[in-house]
């Protein structure tokens, strides 16, 4: 049994650092981010980072750079206040996050992740439902972000959400909705 920690959306790290704070023992530490500046932050928890954007496809993508800690998106739906006001974009590799999952480990593993990835998770998350990838995850800490998508209403965000607490009971940690307190021990906003 490998003990897992996946940061996808690592940003600069800080949930990692967290992390290693919290749990101890031998981890192997994956963060997922595509912000080049980003990388040397990265670089010095010893991690592996995976430089390729968190998808349900393998492949590439145009990646919405944000104005905030080097956020960005590959929704095409967010809202652009909170999207850079010069409109950067660039090219981005993708990877089909469920594939992956399901290559690199069992449901023998202890995984932990952590998921902030603007946006994105909507897709993701259900395309784990899908796959029966999300039975492979132990504990997940996310951060969803209906609040400035489109194309998710209320209704759809709040169905989400039930979904992922109906599959994961308390092994999952929402942003503001659902065992906050636990998702802030990990995820200091």
């Amino acid at each position: 049994m490998r003990k897992v920690f996946i940061n996808a959306g690592a940003n600069k790290g800080s949930d990692i650092k967290r992390f290693q704070e919290l749990y101890s023992g031998d981890w192997e530490i994956f963060a997922f981010e595509v912000e080049p500046q980003c990388f040397e932050h990265l670089e010095k928890y010893s991690v592996n980072i995976v430089k390729k954007a968190v998808s349900t496809k393998d492949g590439k993508d145009i990646f919405s750079k944000g104005v905030t800690t080097l956020s960005g998106t590959l929704r095409k739906d967010k809202d652009s206040k909170n999207m850079d006001p010069w409109g950067k974009t660039y090219e981005v590799e993708t990877i089909d996050f469920s594939k992956w999952i399901k290559e690199n480990f069992t449901k023998d593993d202890e995984i932990i992740m952590s998921m902030d990835i603007e946006g994105s998770e909507y897709d993701v998350i259900n395309k784990m439902i899908e796959d029966d990838t999300l039975s492979y995850i132990n504990k997940l800490y996310i951060e969803t972000h209906e609040y400035c998508l489109k194309d998710v209403d209320a209704l759809d965000d709040i169905g989400f959400k039930q979904k992922l607490i109906k599959l994961m009971g308390k092994n999952v940690y929402m942003f503001r909705y659902y065992q906050h307190e636990e998702f802030e021990r990990l995820n200091v906003h």
